[in-house]
């Protein structure tokens, strides 16, 4: 039987940087997000016109991915229950009661999803250099290529009012850990 690593594209994960199979060497950015449907709408018109600039300027590929998971709340509702049991007040425990009860509704209606967001900045095989090369210098050349694209990228999300960051290599196993064993919680 094969191992599943074997049909990965990724080779290694190394300072901060992801190698690929196909010679191409990335990074990943962890972006906060922005609530447009509770924006006004001239802010909205900002946001698409910022959103369309940040586009136009790129000379690079990116990749915009949105990683989903249900939350499971239940330790939150159990954190009520004790609160609750705690309060001597009555009216702030019928209170307490009350509110279990309307996030419990919700979760039934509603699945409680947590999003992630992030950006993939890659350099081409092409772009490192033709030619075996070795893998320190190969790392070298890709942090020369995508230190400057990293921040061109981070400092025009800012403008659309997002923080982003780029993952480390804890981060990044974590992150491919997590895409590849979606049924568990942490590495």
């Amino acid at each position: 039987m094969t191992p599943s690593k074997h049909f990965l594209p990724i080779e290694d994960i190394r300072g901060d940087l992801i190698i690929l199979k196909n010679g191409n060497v990335a990074l990943v950015l962890s972006t906060s997000a922005v609530n447009f449907a509770l924006l006004f709408e001239t802010e909205q018109i900002s946001i698409i016109e910022s959103f369309a600039g940040l586009l136009n300027s790129l000379s690079f590929p990116i990749q915009i991915s949105i990683m989903s998971r249900r939350l499971d709340v239940s330790s939150y509702l159990t954190t009520l229950e004790q609160a609750k049991a705690r309060q001597s007040n009555p009216l702030l425990r019928a209170y307490t009661d009350h509110f279990r009860g309307f996030v419990e509704s919700i979760i039934k209606e509603n699945n409680v999803l947590d999003k992630q967001f992030y950006v993939t900045i890659s350099a081409s095989g092409t772009e490192l250099g033709i030619g075996r090369i070795n893998l320190q210098e190969k790392l070298r050349r890709a942090a020369t290529i995508l230190s400057p694209r990293r921040d061109h990228l981070i400092k025009q999300l800012s403008r659309l009012g997002i923080k982003a960051q780029q993952l480390n290599t804890v981060e990044l196993v974590k992150l491919f850990y997590s895409i590849y064993n979606p049924n568990t919680e942490t590495v």
